[in-house]
């Protein structure tokens, strides 16, 4: 068995040579964390927490494409990213001091172990503890660093979406499997896409425009002219994928409570006009409501946030 620390080598050396994202990213996360603040503070009558000149730190930050534009947009917050790989790091920095965004900053450290000696009022976590070695060691580091009324933001890979994907990715895992060397199992990467039938590579991958997301043939096309995304997608080795159970069970094992689920409408009214069916739903508890909702939509991606069990 591979231990923690050989794959997590394993992992930053290809973030280092093909660092994630490498190119303008069209993220709907920015839009969405900001409305969920938006409607939190709808409802308490104050401003957004983003706002109020909070903390918020971005735990695998890549190389900035999405912390970099929420800071911009909120100016009176600090904002913290943190990431484990150098290359990534310089191109953030350098991309926030050319976007001229001066209240953000970077620091390099593996979330499995990191301690920054200090809590944040906001922690986000996008598709990074899908990738790491031990998932449940990050999640744990990544909520001690949740002050007490603070929030914990996930966005994480769906296995009902991801589920073809993942079966492309052990395909090239055994092609590639006799070489170390990124550059070499690109090569050969490069070559399967291109030269296997296209019919049999057709999944759910990440692209940088959700539009191209929901079309195969040219998103195909885009990817295989990008090795970042090709290395990220299809030759990562190491990518979790989640369900909802799953998710719930580890903010149990944390300390965590559920609390929201953006982008995701949980009143089955929207549904259906069935008041038998509405009554159903309803009359069952949150967790089961949150796991049937999560069946019926097999979601190939998860933007959940999390909060202390004794947070108000």
């Amino acid at each position: 068995m591979t231990s923690r620390q050989s794959l997590t080598d394993l992992i930053r050396s290809m973030y280092e040579v093909f660092p994630f994202p490498n190119c303008e990213y069209e993220r709907t996360q920015g839009m969405q964390l900001a409305m969920y603040f938006a409607k939190q503070a709808k409802k308490s009558g104050s401003r957004s927490l983003l706002a109020e000149g909070v903390s918020v730190v971005d735990c695998g930050c890549g190389t900035g494409s999405t912390i970099i534009p929420i800071a911009k947009a909120y100016p009176q917050s600090q904002f913290l990213g943190v990431d484990m790989t150098s290359k990534s790091l310089e191109i953030a920095t350098q991309a926030a001091k050319d976007q001229g965004v001066t209240n953000i900053s970077f620091v390099q450290a593996d979330l499995q172990t990191f301690d920054l000696k200090r809590k944040f009022d906001v922690v986000l976590n996008f598709g990074v503890l899908i990738v790491v070695a031990d998932p449940m060691a990050a999640l744990e580091r990544l909520t001690a660093h949740v002050a007490p009324e603070g929030r914990l933001v996930l966005w994480l890979y769906g296995t009902h979406g991801r589920y073809k994907l993942r079966l492309n990715q052990r395909a090239m895992a055994l092609l590639t499997k006799d070489t170390d060397e990124w550059k070499e199992r690109m090569e050969i990467g490069k070559r399967a896409l291109a030269h296997l039938p296209r019919k049999h590579w057709d999944c759910y991958f990440s692209v940088p425009t959700y539009k191209l997301e929901n079309k195969f043939e040219e998103g195909f096309d885009w990817i295989q002219t990008n090795e970042s995304w090709i290395a990220d997608q299809f030759l990562h080795p190491h990518e979790k994928s989640f369900e909802m159970e799953g998710i719930l069970d580890m903010f149990d094992k944390v300390g965590l409570r559920f609390d929201h689920w953006i982008g995701v409408d949980t009143d089955v009214t929207n549904y259906t006009e069935d008041e038998d069916l509405r009554a159903r739903v309803r009359a069952l508890p949150e967790r089961d409501r949150l796991l049937f909702f999560d069946l019926l939509h097999k979601p190939v991606d998860y933007f959940v946030v999390g909060r202390h069990k004794d947070a108000k």
